[in-house]
């Protein structure tokens, strides 16, 4: 798995910029998925869908939740949001951009065991 890095303001702005980064990050929100899943049922190109998921996960957008193996015996990785929600707010000379973060699998077993640990 790869490490998590801090997400990036400007990588969570310029996903927001580009129809195609903002569909593949809304697949991977609620569960891990392939680059090949997120090109067919983003309807992206497979090169370009590639890509863009080097580029979210430059940014810290997205991150390898997972590795598996096809049922050719190909690794491949599955890709996860770490952005759930993000917002653009205009005001009169100013852009407010605020996102809430995506609680990955790491994240929710950290809580679980501060919870059971006391």
């Amino acid at each position: 798995m790869k490490a998590r890095g801090e997400i990036q303001e400007p990588a969570v702005m310029h996903t927001l910029e580009s129809a195609a980064l903002r569909r593949i990050v809304s697949l991977c929100v609620d569960g891990p998925a392939s680059v090949k899943e997120l090109s067919d049922r983003g309807g992206l190109p497979l090169a370009s869908t590639y890509r863009q998921v080097k580029s979210l996960l430059d940014g810290g957008v997205l991150v390898v939740e997972r590795s598996a193996m096809t049922q050719e015996g190909k690794p491949i990785d599955l890709y996860r949001s770490r952005v759930r929600t993000a917002q653009l707010t205009v005001r009169a000379q100013q852009i407010l951009l605020t996102w809430e973060p995506n609680e990955s699998v790491e994240d929710r077993l950290a809580s679980l065991w501060g919870h059971l640990a006391g």
